[in-house]
């Protein structure tokens, strides 16, 4: 009984602290063939970025 209190606030601290660097970010991939690089478009922010391919960036730009 007294454990499902703190079973929900400990679920909730989870999702307000997990990964808020890139919470709103929504990463969209699009390739270079010539290269193994890909340019990275935040649809949240419209940040631009060129980075490896098939790895999202781990940061948003926003600052």
């Amino acid at each position: 009984m007294y454990l499902f209190p703190i079973l929900v606030i400990a679920v909730l601290l989870y999702g307000l602290l997990a990964k808020r660097e890139t919470r709103d970010c929504r990463w969209r991939e699009k390739r270079d063939p010539a290269s193994d690089q890909s340019d990275w478009a935040c649809l949240h922010c419209g940040a631009t970025m060129r980075g490896p391919q098939s790895t999202p960036p781990k940061s948003c730009l926003r600052a």
